[in-house]
């Protein structure tokens, strides 16, 4: 069976960014996203892994065009450590 990536909207309380996504993998949390403000020149707009846990605890070395990217790149690696 698939690995289902779900997120939840919440506002994170980090330096001016303050969209943010709770990222879930078959209902556990795996990641906290945060969309990356204009002080952060060419990757403004881009999602960021402010914090990741287990299988994902690399994923703070990428950022994401978009939220279809990031379940992607999730769920790829969610896989990979199950």
């Amino acid at each position: 069976m698939p690995d289902r990536v779900t997120f939840q909207p919440v506002e994170v309380a980090v330096a001016g960014q303050t969209d943010g996504r709770l990222v879930f993998v078959d209902g556990k949390l795996v990641a906290v996203l945060v969309k990356l403000d204009g002080s952060h020149d060419d990757l403004a707009g881009r999602w960021y892994a402010e914090a990741a846990f287990n299988s994902l605890e690399r994923m703070s070395e990428h950022t994401f065009a978009d939220l279809p990217a990031a379940v992607e790149w999730i769920a790829s690696r969610h896989r990979a450590k199950h």
